[in-house]
């Protein structure tokens, strides 16, 4: 299940306790956390020294981040459970740190428990549109296309101006049978996006080319050739491309 927009959690900029701290933990924090994207291994190793020089919980969260960037999915899975339950951080930036333990378990393909750990978070920040997206897509991978609707539903209403969750909810329409609202959905992802969105294309192209709309299903997928001709979104749109034409041929 390809979602680029999930990963992102991973970079967010944990809070620390106000007043107390000062400026340059909370500094640090940001800082390894920051590496932990750009260079995995020397995050670790920077986070394991700051452990033991008092930096505590952020230090743990940031060895956990790397964790997952090293691809160490299992190891990191358990270290963010653990600190979100352990943690005497507010109750949003704990249910973060279950939504990207989440991450690691849909990497490892363990289902249910990205869904428990999702489903926990949502306890504590009830109010995060991101968690009900990032349930949204465990949903979709277990093939609960009407489960994942309903939170992109509660996504949308938290926050109606966001892109992704209409592209979402636009394929779990779709794998329902639900061209119809799922074309408006897409429609609404793109129009949100300004046709910079490559994944709102690419849901659009589909529903275009299901509903008969050849030339408007080929002007989205070129589209998103210009906007990124790489990874695994300008991949499908070529793959799509290339059936329509050879079904074309066919005929």
């Amino acid at each position: 299940m390809h979602r680029p927009f999930f990963l992102a959690l991973l970079s967010f900029a944990c809070g620390l306790p106000l007043a107390a701290e000062p400026m340059d933990y909370r500094q640090e924090y940001v800082n390894c956390l920051a590496l932990a994207k750009q260079d995995a291994s020397t995050a670790y190793e920077h986070a394991v020294g700051w452990q033991g020089m008092g930096g505590g919980d952020a230090a743990k969260h940031c060895q956990a981040v790397a964790l997952m960037y090293l691809g160490k999915h299992d190891e990191a899975a358990y270290r963010l459970e653990a600190l979100a339950m352990s943690t005497m951080l507010p109750a949003p930036k704990r249910a973060e740190m279950l939504a990207q333990a989440a991450q690691a378990q849909l990497m490892l393909d363990n289902l249910s428990q990205a869904n428990a750990d999702l489903t926990a978070a949502l306890k504590l920040d009830a109010r995060n549109p991101d968690i009900y997206i990032d349930r949204a897509v465990v949903m979709f991978a277990a093939g609960d296309y009407g489960g994942a609707v309903k939170d992109l539903d509660a996504a949308i209403l938290l926050s109606p101006k966001k892109a992704e969750p209409y592209a979402l909810r636009a394929a779990a329409k779709r794998f329902q049978d639900m061209v119809d609202p799922a074309l408006a959905d897409a429609e609404q992802a793109v129009s949100l996006s300004g046709g910079k969105y490559p994944e709102a294309l690419l849901e659009r192209g589909i529903l275009r080319r299901l509903k008969g709309n050849k030339a408007g299903a080929r002007q989205d997928w070129l589209a998103i050739l210009s906007i990124n001709p790489d990874g695994e979104t300008a991949d499908n749109a070529r793959r799509n491309l290339e059936l329509m034409d050879v079904k074309g041929a066919e005929k």
